[in-house]
Parts: C-alpha cells; structure tokens; sequence
C-alpha cells in the first residue's frame, strides 16, 4: 500500500508522534527543504528519520498505512524487538525523563478473566521488589484500558547465552 504525504501527517498526529501545531511547523520546514514531489510518503519518512523526530519503525508502520498508537502516557513506542532474547518486546522513552525502556505488551486474553488480572498484578508487584544487578528491573503494570503494558529497565551488554555462544566465560560474582 502506497500512502500520500498528507496522509502520513494525519497518521502522525492521531497517533500521538507530534502535535498539530508541531505537524504545520514542520511541514513548513519540509517544504522548504524538497524539490519536486514533496508529496511522496518515503521521501517525507526519511527527512522525519534524518531530523529525529520519527524512528525507522515508526517510519514502516506508518509507510504500511497502518497508523494507530505510539504514545501511550508516559511512553513511546520507538520499535518492536523482532529477534534474539528480547523478542516481541517493545523499545520505548519514557517522555517525561527520556529514559529508554522496555515494554511488554499484555496479551488481552491473560487478563480477560479477573482471576488472571488479579495474577499479573501480583506477579508484577513481586518482580518490582526483585533488585538484582543481573536482572531487568520491572518498574511497573501500566493500564491503558485495553492495553496494559509491563515497563522495564534495559540493560546494556549481552545475554550469558550470547556470552556462551562465544565461548566467554560467564561469572555469577
């Protein structure tokens, strides 16, 4: 699906990437920036991707005609983790102190019922209070209505599979 460049604005703005205002301010600025065709989506993504103000994955979504959600309260959701130990979770800034975290999305169906709410909350509750220098903190279970999200810390480096994988050596010191 090939989108237009006003479409990809309107997709921007209603999932919360920037403001109205923010979006005329830049559309300003991106006109005086193109020759040509300034209504093509690709070319439009990539100056937003050159300036910071869009990342590659968001850039895809909204190429795709997808739209919908990137900020969900305190949160932006930046990419979506395709491989490797941390798949399926989400990379996202926590806006208020631009701290990088990681989300886990809720599947609905582990909470449909109130007996499981009630055990993700718990299990949340316990994962916050285990501080280890070689676990991610669990920060908290945010609530969005139909999504929930578990938030976490990342951690730099490598897993200890990795490690191993390499033939590294791997200490519990």
């Amino acid at each position: 699906m090939s989108i237009g460049s006003t479409d990809f604005w309107r997709m921007m703005v209603e999932g919360r990437l920037i403001t109205t205002d923010e979006s005329e301010l830049l559309r300003a600025e991106y006109a005086e920036t193109t020759s040509g065709n300034s209504d093509e989506a690709v070319r439009l993504a990539e100056w937003l991707i050159g300036q910071k103000r869009l990342s590659q994955y968001q850039a895809r979504i909204l190429l795709a005609g997808k739209g919908g959600r990137f900020v969900y309260g305190d949160y932006r959701i930046d990419d979506r983790i395709s491989s490797g130990r941390l798949f399926g979770l989400y990379a996202a800034t926590h806006l208020p102190t631009g701290h990088s975290v990681l989300l886990y999305s809720v599947p609905a169906a582990t909470v449909e019922l109130p007996r499981n709410n009630a055990l993700l909350n718990s299990q949340v509750a316990a994962a916050v209070q285990a501080v280890h220098p070689c676990l991610s903190q669990t920060n908290q279970l945010v609530d969005f209505g139909k999504q929930k999200f578990v938030v976490m810390e990342t951690l730099p480096g490598r897993s200890a599979d990795e490690l191993l994988a390499d033939g590294k050596r791997v200490s519990i010191a």
